[in-house]
Order: structure tokens, then C-alpha cells, then sequence
């Protein structure tokens, strides 16, 4: 059966691409930080690993954060989205907005909201200033 005439199809005839070369990793588990100590009782927030995608803002969740939250910079912003877009709903979560909640604890529970973006930051290192620096914004 004949590929038809598109890029993918161009792609996968290419078998010796370096692309074909690239082995898949397994991604990482779900990374718990326990947050009990703060709060004298169970509680947790689990993460997935960030995806590539994860690290681009979305412009309506930014400009909602930035009306409602004015006093936050716009670093702090990019790493609240990052943890909200990985932040696993856990039961009992229900209709949550995680951006929101997270910017709320930030202003409301510094200690909690350092704690947190420090254990992700441990968890899951990345560059946000080195990935984003040479997107323009709009």
C-alpha cells in the first residue's frame, strides 16, 4: 500500500533519519509534596512530569492571573502555570481551577506556595528563564 504525498508520510519513509535514532524514555512517576507539616493534617499535592507544551503560557489563563493577581511578576506567573498545568486532580478537588487555587495559596500561604514550587522545581529542574527567553511575546 502506497503512503499518500504528505509530510508525515515523507517522515516515515525516511529510515534513516535521526529522528527513527531517538530512543523514547518513560517518564517520570507523579511526584507527591506533602504538605502536612504546614497544615497539622494529611495533605498533598501530586504533579506529572512537565511536558514540553507545559512551558508556553496560555494566553487566557495569563491574562486572567494578571487582572486578578497584579502583584505577581510575570517569572512567578510562568512557574504558577507550569505547576498548575502538571497539578493532578485529586478526589475531593472537584471543579477547581488549579492556576487560580495556586496563585490564591501563593498570596494567601507564602510559606506553602515556596515550599511547593521548591519541591517541583527539585522534582522536575528545568531552565523556564533558558526555554521561554527566546519566545517573543505578544
Amino acid at each position: 500500500m502506497a503512503c499518500p504525498e504528505s509530510l508525515a508520510c515523507q517522515d516515515h519513509n525516511l529510515s534513516n533519519s535521526i529522528f527513527d535514532n531517538i530512543p523514547k524514555i518513560e517518564g517520570r512517576p507523579n511526584y507527591t509534596v506533602d504538605i502536612e507539616r504546614f497544615i497539622g493534617a494529611p495533605g498533598a499535592f501530586v504533579f506529572r512530569e512537565p511536558k514540553a507544551s507545559d512551558l508556553f503560557p496560555r494566553p487566557e489563563v495569563e491574562k486572567m492571573l494578571k487582572i486578578a493577581f497584579p502583584e505577581f511578576p510575570a517569572q512567578m506567573l510562568q512557574i504558577l502555570m507550569i505547576m498548575a498545568r502538571c497539578y493532578v486532580t485529586q478526589s475531593g478537588d472537584g471543579e477547581i481551577n488549579p492556576a487560580r487555587r495556586f496563585a490564591q495559596l501563593a498570596r494567601d500561604r507564602s510559606d506553602i506556595y515556596l515550599y511547593t514550587v521548591g519541591e517541583f522545581a527539585r522534582a522536575f529542574p528545568i531552565d523556564i528563564e533558558a526555554a521561554v527567553d527566546e519566545i517573543p511575546n505578544d
